[in-house]
């Protein structure tokens, strides 16, 4: 079995524990994100508008599940009629595909 030690970067546990707070607040604000378009206090449109590292980093599937009326069932539906793949992030997403995205949701 390979040592992959010598390919992992050497951090100090402060860093560590940095990274990992980041990491924390990071999936906090993506969820407080996502219970907003939940409660309808924000739309498909602005949440593709706002272009943070947070809505950018939220996966296709999320998102369409966050929208009032859609569950896991109707969201896969969804995704496939639109050619998307829930998996991928929303930064992937091109222009013609977020309009289809807002057009379908909002």
């Amino acid at each position: 079995m390979m040592d992959n030690s010598e390919y992992l970067p050497d951090h100090t546990t402060e860093e560590r524990v940095g990274y990992l707070r980041l990491a924390q607040e990071a999936r906090h604000e993506r969820a407080e994100t996502c219970r907003r378009l939940k409660r309808g206090e924000m739309t498909v449109c602005q949440f593709l508008g706002a272009r943070t590292k947070v809505t950018e980093g939220t996966r296709l599937r999320k998102l369409v599940m966050s929208v009032p009326g859609y569950g896991v069932a109707k969201a896969e539906r969804l995704l496939v009629e639109l050619g998307l793949d829930g998996g991928r992030r929303v930064s992937s997403l091109g222009p013609n595909q977020r309009a289809c995205l807002v057009a379908a949701l909002d």
